[in-house]
């Protein structure tokens, strides 16, 4: 009721501030110039990409830029001590100032880098050695841009695992939203269908469709040096009930300069949920250092 109200309200004091403006320039013998019909509006001035601020910079590149990110990521939940080590790269090309294209091992990296890429450990950890995992062809698209808000559509296709072959298509949201000054919000919900693969034999999990909502709350300690708290849900659409997990973790970052950055996360990824059988939600945890470099 207090939008309706003042949707009315404002445009009726606007009429009547610029009725009043007029007929003092007419008394005064000025004139008011007019637009000459089909002269549109002057277009506004672009944002300016403040890449020191994490809360102001854009969710793409600019054009021509290529962004460098990694993440070296290593398990220390409950038995694990240290193992496996990840390194997990992420290139990302700017085609235009609204679109960014990449060869990603993690999608939701700037939330959770705790896991893909290549395994560093032996194959008791890793299955297969130095081979990487969850490969994806990344793209992000700004949609809308503005001094406190920026939507940008997330998606791609993401090779879940080489052999056997699994591969599954995504797309989702990515939003980042300025509260208060130095208080961000960022989201990158997104919904995943396996393309491949959708009913293997056992052992195999089926590949079938899954949800991600991410989310970091973030805050400008000064200039170049944001901090922030992590959170989200994910989950197969299938039995969701029974198989979400609830993400918690502690990240910050420093820009050192407008085109190198520097990060650690220390993350619990199911602090609620699901978790295997034996074992509480304290027992899962990652800590994570990043460097990001633009050129």
């Amino acid at each position: 009721m207090m939008n309706r109200s003042a949707a009315v309200v404002l445009p009726s004091m606007l009429g009547f501030v610029i009725s009043v403006m007029s007929v003092d320039a007419r008394a005064e013998g000025l004139v008011v110039p007019k637009k000459n019909k089909g002269e549109a509006d002057a277009p506004a001035a672009p944002l300016e990409n403040n890449w020191m601020d994490y809360n102001a910079r854009p969710l793409t590149l600019g054009k021509g830029v290529v962004g460098i990110h990694a993440d070296f990521a290593v398990d220390i939940s409950a038995h694990q001590w240290g193992k496996p080590l990840w390194l997990i790269p992420n290139v990302y090309y700017g085609v235009s100032d609204q679109l960014s294209v990449g060869i990603v091992e993690n999608p939701t990296w700037e939330f959770f880098p705790s896991q893909g890429g290549f395994c560093l450990s032996n194959d008791t950890y890793c299955g297969k050695v130095v081979v990487p995992n969850n490969t994806s062809l990344d793209l992000k698209f700004s949609l809308s841009r503005t001094a406190s808000m920026e939507v940008a559509f997330h998606g791609g296709i993401d090779l879940l695992a080489i052999d056997p072959f699994t591969a599954a298509g995504r797309a989702g949201l990515l939003l980042k939203i300025l509260i208060n000054g130095p208080v961000s919000i960022m989201a990158d919900p997104s919904f995943r269908a396996g393309i491949t693969r959708r009913n293997p034999p056992a052992p195999y999990a089926p590949n079938k469709e899954y949800i991600s909502v991410p989310i970091r709350v973030g805050y400008q300690l000064n200039p170049q040096v944001n901090v922030g708290l992590l959170t989200g849900v994910n989950s197969a659409l299938d039995g969701f009930a029974d198989r979400y997990q609830v993400p918690v973790g502690l990240t910050g970052l420093a820009a050192l300069t407008d085109k190198i950055d520097v990060g650690a996360t220390l993350l619990f990824p199911a602090v609620a949920g699901f978790v295997g059988p034996g074992t509480s939600h304290a027992d899962y945890r990652s800590f994570a250092m990043s460097a990001s470099y633009r050129m």
